[in-house]
């Protein structure tokens, strides 16, 4: 993912490389731990954005609203 990145800062907006940075740090990594993106299929990548509706942060105080999860949704579909 952070190769992916790196890569990709140079074609996207400052904007969506921050928003990215964000998801990938704080959702992805978090969620997926040190797996490979190619690893990673798209029932888990649709298992992630339940869990996110479902459950939401980390620490479970909120669950992720439709705007969060199309943000996932953006970056995932990018990583891919």
């Amino acid at each position: 993912m952070d190769i992916w990145l790196k890569n990709e800062h140079n074609y996207i907006k400052e904007s969506t490389y921050f928003l990215y940075l964000t998801i990938i740090e704080n959702h992805l990594k978090t969620y997926f731990k040190k797996r490979k993106v190619s690893t990673i299929s798209n029932k888990d990548f649709q298992s992630f954005v339940l869990d996110k509706l479902s459950r939401g942060r980390l620490d479970g105080k909120r669950r992720a609203v439709k705007k969060t999860v199309k943000r996932y949704d953006s970056c995932i579909k990018s990583l891919c």
